[in-house]
């Protein structure tokens, strides 16, 4: 539905229901049971020359929004020690757990032997938030897609970038539908508790005054101005955090440019001439490794080492244990039987995942530095993004780029991070014929003093980087 049209059914709810409203009141005709919506609008007209009508919203405001603020923040808070520690999540869930299931009246009534009326309304608001947010930030934090949470504990990337780019984004959506609806919890059962508590200069006791002197009139007028500030206040909160999103991950690029892409060789490198280091201290050893899944026998007895001088291609039919091994010399599961021995000169991975795994919602540039131990691989961003035929859409949120742009990401993702042994699962797919070769002398180069296994269905990429073909 077009803007505009949702504009147009929504001013035609809001007429329909006003005549509905007046045409009860005329039928009834008694003030005092209800209202016309001429009577309440004239009541308005009277409160908004008032002083005294500012002065309550201000303080009923005032009031709301800092236990609203106090129940988002602890809520958080709270939530990210649950996902953290069990035992804590066990130990703050019975408390919330009697929070959410209390009346507002009876924790209204034993706050007023606890604290001043006049912060009735602040304590209250914070209760009711607090378990919204609380449940709703935790959820966010266990959706959060666990083959990025695996790729950024393998490229070890830093916490504040993990922050920002996996668990922000995971938790967002959840925290907006939390504050939608805590922000109106927080007005009810703030101005309830004022009318409880009758606490001077509120909303809540103007409610509680024209009720006891049979206002209706005044009663309405005041429960619409309660309402509005309440939608008012929703969305000036979902937009100062559409605000932060923004600040945070940039405006969305619909499109990349239409420029065709040309993948650079350089043969201005020395790389090529390098010599790599001695075989042992970077050989990775697989022994007789073996792999179930509860009935199901994926991998029997295999055995292969691969080092900087000995690249080996693994290949085979779907399903059948290549990315499992993959994931166990990667150290992300463990064997049944066997054992995979790691030279002592192996400190670091670098991963082409099967997946992608990038974060979708920042730049092609950002992508690459989270990964960056030093200024020196930063530096090389610029030029690595040029032979990848990148360089154009480095500001572009990945999320804008084609299948096969991002493949390239990834791979540049794992070339710039270094390290001793360079796994690759299924590198070039997507890519088209004449990126995919210009991108295998890419990795070629870069992957001389590496140890590397490719996991491939194509020979021409294995007999491309020089690797042996082992068969599984």
């Amino acid at each position: 539905m077009s803007r505009k049209k949702k504009w147009c059914y929504s001013i035609i709810t809001v007429v329909l229901w006003l005549v509905v409203w007046q045409m009860t009141a005329y039928f009834i005709d008694n003030q005092i049971f209800l209202p016309s919506p001429q009577e309440t609008v004239e009541s308005l007209k009277r409160l908004f020359v008032s002083a005294e009508f500012y002065q309550s919203i201000g303080f009923s405001l005032g009031n709301i929004v800092k236990g609203f603020l106090l129940g988002v923040f602890v809520g958080m808070i709270l939530a990210i020690g649950a996902a953290w520690s069990d035992f804590f999540e066990t130990f703050v869930s019975l408390p919330l757990r009697i929070i959410k299931a209390t009346p507002v009246a009876s924790f209204t009534v034993l706050a007023l032997f606890w604290i001043d009326s006049s912060e009735l309304s602040v304590l209250i608001s914070f209760f009711m938030v607090l378990p919204v947010v609380y449940s709703n930030v935790l959820a966010g934090i266990r959706e959060t897609d666990t083959e990025l949470k695996e790729m950024v504990g393998v490229f070890k990337v830093r916490l504040f970038d993990q922050i920002r780019f996996l668990y922000i984004p995971s938790v967002l959506p959840y925290l907006c539908s939390a504050v939608s609806v805590a922000i109106g919890l927080a007005w009810k059962s703030g101005v309830a508790a004022e009318v409880i508590g009758i606490v001077k200069d509120s909303i809540g006791n103007h409610l509680y005054q024209a009720k006891i002197y049979m206002e209706m009139p005044e009663l309405f007028a005041w429960t619409a101005v309660t309402v509005l500030i309440s939608v008012a206040s929703e969305k000036l909160i979902l937009w100062l955090v559409r605000l932060l999103e923004r600040a945070v991950y940039g405006n969305a690029e619909e499109t990349v440019g239409n420029e065709p892409i040309t993948v650079m060789q350089d043969n201005d490198t020395e790389e090529n001439n390098l010599p790599c280091p001695e075989e042992k201290k970077r050989e990775i050893r697989v022994h007789k490794v073996s792999k179930s899944y509860g009935d199901k026998k994926i991998l029997e007895n295999v055995s292969l080492s691969f080092s900087p001088k000995h690249p080996v291609a693994l290949m085979g039919t779907s399903g059948i244990g290549k990315t499992t091994l993959l994931r166990m010399i990667l150290g992300t599961e463990h064997p049944d039987e066997g054992e995979i021995e790691r030279a002592e000169g192996v400190k670091a991975y670098a991963v082409v995942f099967q997946e992608n795994r990038l974060f979708e919602r920042v730049s092609v540039e950002k992508n690459l530095q989270c990964v960056c131990r030093t200024d020196t691989q930063k530096a090389e961003i610029p030029h690595l993004l040029k032979r990848l035929g990148l360089y154009a859409c480095r500001k572009q949120k990945v999320a804008c780029l084609s299948g096969g742009m991002k493949r390239r990401v990834a791979i540049g993702r794992a070339l710039l991070r270094g390290g001793q042994v360079l796994l690759l699962d299924e590198p070039f797919q997507g890519l088209d014929e004449g990126t995919k070769q210009a991108v295998i002398g890419l990795v070629k180069e870069k992957m001389c003093e590496k140890s590397v296994l490719l996991i491939t269905h194509d020979e021409k990429e294995a007999a491309g980087l020089g690797c042996e073909i082992l068969q599984l």
